[in-house]
């Protein structure tokens, strides 16, 4: 997609934070990627096709084996009594990648476009249906918000669980001109 340019990939991820994946690619693909063996991986990391989902296939075998299991003996519930872990060299790694897609995809400004229009949308529609729940709440959701001790926090609790598709929809449906019926469904 473009998203990531290779001086971007650089800045994030430095040869330092990729120790583990250098190791291992220098280990498991001896001689393969020449004397500079992170010049060699962003090369092909950076190239078109088959090199590019084979560095990234690479990069999942080093990761996904290296995961190991940290037992907590003070907890008895196995979903907070396990944790799973990674060595520090690979977490520097994922680290690094983190860092990259948080601060050249999360914050782009493409992104954050679609992030305001997103939470203007979530906003739209909170607002009309709490104005006039009875008039803009499906019968069956209005019929809980009804009698609920917290009715705001209901209609926030329906809008928090629509899809994208249905939050669209449901906008286009409050604000659009064009679009709605009294045939839709809601």
């Amino acid at each position: 997609m473009r998203l990531i340019s290779r001086a971007d990939f650089e800045k994030h991820v430095t040869p330092d934070a990729c120790t583990a994946l250098l190791d291992y690619l220098n280990t498991e693909y001896a001689g393969e990627y020449g004397n500079d063996v992170y010049a060699g991986f962003v090369d092909r990391l950076f190239s078109d096709g088959d090199d590019r989902k084979h560095q990234i296939n690479r990069v999942l075998n080093m990761v996904i084996p290296a995961v190991g299991i940290q037992t907590k003996d003070e907890f008895v519930e196995p979903r907070i009594r396990y944790q799973a872990m990674l060595p520090a060299p690979v977490m520097a790694f994922v680290v690094a990648i983190k860092n990259l897609v948080r601060e050249e995809v999360v914050f782009s400004p493409s992104v954050q476009h679609l992030e305001f229009k997103g939470q203007m949308m979530v906003i739209a529609v909170f607002e009309v249906l709490r104005s006039e729940p009875k008039k803009f709440l499906p019968p069956d959701v209005f019929a809980h918000a009804d009698v609920a001790a917290d009715p705001l926090r209901h209609i926030c609790d329906y809008v928090a669980g629509m899809t994208d598709a249905y939050l669209l929809r449901t906008y286009d449906r409050l604000f659009s001109p064009r679009m709605g019926s009294v045939f839709d469904k809601l």
